[in-house]
């Protein structure tokens, strides 16, 4: 299955990152642009299962929104996942909006605002799907459902079913997420003089 991650563009002339303050976001003058880690885990856990990638940064390519939907469509992707934050919630979910009237495909979103607050997400968006919390091994097992439709079992993800929003069971913390991998390998081919653009950082084990 083709699956397109996007780091959505922000507002003209500041930095959004989406990974700051436990993922709320922030939205800033400074030049430095953290990885959206987000969807670079879920890259990594995808790529496992044998599904082709595209992860696009709007964020550190500086693209606005025709552009990435001019990526979206030459890529043909099967689902779109959108990284989100509470700081750019609104312009996140016009892109939601955008890709699922340009596409008529399956769209997830992850972070933390969607995670704490789905109703909003679903009464603002067209949005199909929230992963909640950590979202790796949530998306791995919503790309094997997709096509059958059967999503009662996936813990960790609100569902829309018509006109009924499903909230399924809470999925456990990662135990040892020294185990898990990020794969932010598609952008480094994308952006040209990476190191003046984006800066990598490593996450520390937290339990």
């Amino acid at each position: 299955m083709r699956v397109f991650l996007l780091n959505p563009p922000g507002y003209p002339n500041t930095t959004v990152n989406r990974e700051l303050m436990g993922g709320y976001g922030t939205i800033s003058t400074s030049p430095m642009i953290l990885p959206p880690l987000n969807i670079a885990y879920i890259a990594a856990c995808l790529k496992k299962e044998h599904h082709e990638i595209n992860i696009y940064d709007a964020i550190a390519l500086k693209s606005n929104s025709s552009e990435v939907l001019r990526s979206i469509v030459q890529f043909k992707p099967d689902v779109v996942g959108i990284n989100t934050s509470t700081a750019t919630i609104k312009i996140d979910l016009a892109m939601v909006d955008a890709v699922k009237a340009k596409m008529k495909i399956p769209v997830f979103v992850v972070g933390s605002h969607a995670s704490i607050l789905p109703d909003y997400i679903f009464e603002n968006s067209a949005s199909d799907f929230i992963i909640r919390d950590e979202p790796e091994l949530t998306s791995v097992e919503l790309l094997r459902q997709i096509t059958a439709g059967i999503f009662k079992g996936i813990k960790g993800l609100t569902w829309r079913n018509g006109d009924n929003i499903i909230r399924n069971l809470d999925r456990p913390l990662i135990k040892d997420i020294s185990k898990l991998n990020y794969d932010y390998s598609l952008v480094y081919k994308q952006i040209k003089n990476w190191k003046d653009l984006e800066v990598p950082y490593e996450i520390q084990k937290r339990r």
